[in-house]
This record gives structure tokens, C-alpha cells and sequence, in this order.
């Protein structure tokens, strides 16, 4: 797998073995394109010629360890520019690769199944937990309650546009911790709302930075899971804000624009383990792409996990219509006519599972609307399924549910 970030391009080829993935070999180039792509919208015709040349590059050393499969992958960076269609066109002419961009809502679940795997493996979540993928484009958070996720949120601002905003007030860095302190506040104060009931216990955390977070707060290894301690978290949060970029790049040897996103990410760590008052630190020993390995090699692994996002994206669905004042009788009885209605139906016709899935779901959202304006509520139903955030669910599949629910 070649992965285009914002900050650099990676390879990772793996191999299956004995019913697990194996590591062969990884590689990454630093090259910063989200910066320039979230400045000027467009990424320069010298970093699309860069883009090329690295990814071909890491096409001839996929060959050369004889990966049978390559596939290419893009987000946040590519997504946002003008010039995406070009640049894909370039890398297709050049190296015989479709590139394909991934939304926001997919990177996360591609990001959050990867996760749950490694935690899955482990037996390690057993206690509510909230969910953190820190990006240099993007932040997504979610809920684990009562063994299922049940609420997720992609926040279209990461460590990057978050440096961008503060970037006047670098060389005061108390007071660029209060500014990105109130940005996040502006994104972060809905989100006592769908806290779990009961205490959360762990705070699970990945991102571009959290290695080198890791590595800096003496993080406990044991498999593939990294503790972090609140205390030791606390201490080394304290000792940044009061550092500039260049005084921490100094410091612990960094390059400064990775200072700038290490700052900002550690600032996202403390603001939401005060909100959620977590008491462990849990880093998942991942490629965020793990879970696309295990579809490609794995499937069997893969159908089990995509099977539990299923189910997670039904009790999502469920929160999300008690969010809205429409679950109840009328729902479970629509339910239950839906699932006779589809039963017989099997006998005729062969459905996917992902085809229930979304009958499911519109039946749980169909009056959600109703919140709004009871006149032509579908309407409204229709539109807030379109814009809702689903564990489990890509933009495809919640403008079906949409439509579903609609018509």
C-alpha cells in the first residue's frame, strides 16, 4: 500500500502467514503538500512531478519484494486540491496505478477498524473508551459504550490548519496553547453530549505524531499495544506550551513543521482527556491501513470485523434516532414489518448484507426529520442521514440510506 499524506508519502508491504499479516517493508519521504494544498488550494506542478517520481520509486521496491497487489491511496491533501484530477491522471500515465482518494468518513473507518482489530486481538476492550485519530488534515473522535461504538465525528481541521490558525502567536507558546485551546472549543463543546452514561476509562490514540509522543513519554510496551501515562502525559504537555516549535526542534531533535504538529496534537490530547477525565492512554501498534491488508489477504478476518462495524453503525443509528425524539414503538413495529417484508423477499432474491444494513438503518432514521418539521419530515430525515457522521458507514452509503429514506 502507497499512502499520499500531507506530509509525506509511505509504502508498507506486508505478507500473510500462519493467518496473520506480516511485516516485509516500509518506507516514507517527507514531502509537505497540505500545507500547500489548504494555502493556495492547489499543490505546485514541482511537488506533482516529486509526487510522481517518489511514488514510482516505491512502485519498483513493491516489485522488487514481489508484492503481487499495489494499491494507491489519498486523502485530505489531494482531496482539497484543485488540481487532484490532474494529478491522478499524471500518476496513472506514469506509473499505471489508480490512485484513489478517500473521503473523510472512509479514512476513519478504515482507520477505526484497523484499531479495533489490534484491540480486538488483544482482549483489551472491555471498559468505554473515547477514540482518536489525530491527522494533519482531519480529527475524528468516537464513543465505545457497552461494547460498540455508538457515536463518531470527523472534524475537518488537524494539526496543520490548526498551526495555520495559530501561527501569529508561535513565539508566545502560552499563548498559542489559548488559542488552539478556543479553535477546539469551537468543534469540541457538542461533545459532552454523547459522552457514555458511565466513566470512560480509556483514551485510544493514533495519528502521524503519536509515535514520537510515545517515544518522548516512556511509553509502556506490552504487544502491540503502548501505555501512556496520564501523570507522564500531564508533565510532558506542561514542558511543550511553555517551549516554542524551534526550541522543542532543538531540544529532542525534531524538524520544525513536525514540532508545530507534535505541539498541536499534544494540546488535542490534554483538552479531551480534561473533558472525558480518561484514565489510561492507549496507543494501538498500527498501519492505518491494516484493515485494507486484511480484505486483500485476510478476507475471512475482514468479513468478521466489517460484520461488527455493522453492527455498530445500527446502535449509532439508534442513538442518533433517541438523539432526535423518534425512537420508539412505531419504529421497532416498522422494524419488525421491514425484516417480515425482507424475509419473504430472500426467497426470490438474493440480498448483500450491506443492502440489509441500509434497509435497517433507514427504518431506525426515517422519522428523525420530525424534529425539525413534522410537514414532509422525510425531507429532513433525508438530509441530516446525508450529514450525519456513521460508524461503519462511507458518504455512498449514507446518501443511499438518504435516498431510502426519502423516497
Amino acid at each position: 500500500i502507497i499512502y499520499i499524506g500531507s506530509t509525506e508519502i509511505s509504502v508498507t508491504i506486508k505478507q500473510s502467514k500462519k493467518n496473520s499479516l506480516q511485516m516485509v517493508e516500509k518506507a516514507s519521504y517527507s514531502i509537505g503538500i497540505g500545507k500547500e494544498a489548504f494555502e493556495t488550494g492547489k499543490i505546485s506542478a514541482e511537488k506533482v512531478d516529486r509526487i510522481v517520481e517518489i511514488v514510482s520509486n516505491f512502485k519498483q521496491l513493491s516489485i522488487e519484494y514481489g508484492a503481487e497487489r499495489i494499491v494507491l491511496f489519498a486523502s485530505t491533501a489531494i482531496r482539497e486540491s484543485e488540481n487532484k484530477y490532474y494529478i491522478r491522471d499524471r500518476l496513472y500515465q506514469e506509473t499505471g496505478i489508480v490512485l484513489e482518494v478517500i473521503s473523510d468518513s472512509e479514512l476513519k473507518n478504515i482507520i477505526f477498524m484497523s484499531n479495533l482489530k489490534v484491540l480486538n486481538d488483544a482482549d483489551y476492550l472491555k471498559n468505554n473508551a473515547i477514540i482518536t485519530f489525530i491527522g494533519s488534515g482531519n480529527l475524528g473522535i468516537a464513543f465505545y459504550e457497552d461494547m460498540s461504538i455508538n457515536f463518531l465525528q470527523n472534524i475537518l481541521i488537524g494539526t496543520i490548519k490548526l498551526y495555520e490558525i495559530a501561527k501569529n502567536v508561535d513565539k508566545y507558546s502560552d499563548k498559542m496553547n489559548i488559542m488552539v485551546k478556543e479553535q477546539l472549543n469551537t468543534y469540541f463543546n457538542f461533545l459532552p453530549t454523547f459522552l457514555p452514561k458511565s466513566n470512560i476509562k480509556d483514551f485510544i490514540v493514533t495519528g502521524r505524531t503519536i509515535d514520537t509522543i510515545k517515544a518522548l513519554c516512556k511509553a509502556e510496551e506490552k504487544g502491540d499495544i503502548s501505555f501512556i501515562s496520564k501523570s507522564s502525559l500531564t508533565a510532558f504537555y506542561n514542558e511543550i506550551v511553555a517551549l516554542n516549535a524551534d526550541s522543542l526542534a532543538i531540544k529532542y531533535n525534531l524538524n520544525r513543521e513536525f514540532s508545530n504538529e507534535l505541539v498541536i496534537a499534544t494540546i488535542v490530547i490534554e483538552n479531551l482527556l480534561e473533558m472525558t477525565e480518561a484514565e489510561t492512554i492507549v496507543v494501538p501498534n498500527i498501519f492505518f491501513f491494516d484493515i485494507v491488508f486484511y480484505q486483500m489477504m485476510l478476507p475471512k478476518q475482514y468479513e468478521e470485523i466489517k460484520t461488527k462495524f455493522y453492527g455498530y453503525a445500527i446502535e449509532s443509528s439508534r442513538k442518533l434516532a433517541q438523539m432526535y425524539k423518534s425512537y420508539g414503538k412505531h419504529i421497532e413495529f416498522v422494524d419488525e414489518l421491514a425484516s417480515a417484508i425482507l424475509k419473504k423477499l430472500s426467497k426470490t432474491n438474493r440480498f448483500r448484507e450491506k443492502e440489509i444494513i441500509y434497509l435497517k438503518i433507514a427504518v431506525i432514521l426515517h422519522n428523525i426529520g420530525k424534529y425539525i418539521n413534522p410537514d414532509k419530515h422525510y425531507l429532513n430525515s433525508s438530509y441530516i442521514i446525508q450529514k450525519t457522521d456513521i460508524i461503519g458507514l462511507s458518504e455512498e452509503d449514507r446518501k443511499m440510506i438518504s435516498l431510502i429514506v426519502k423516497y
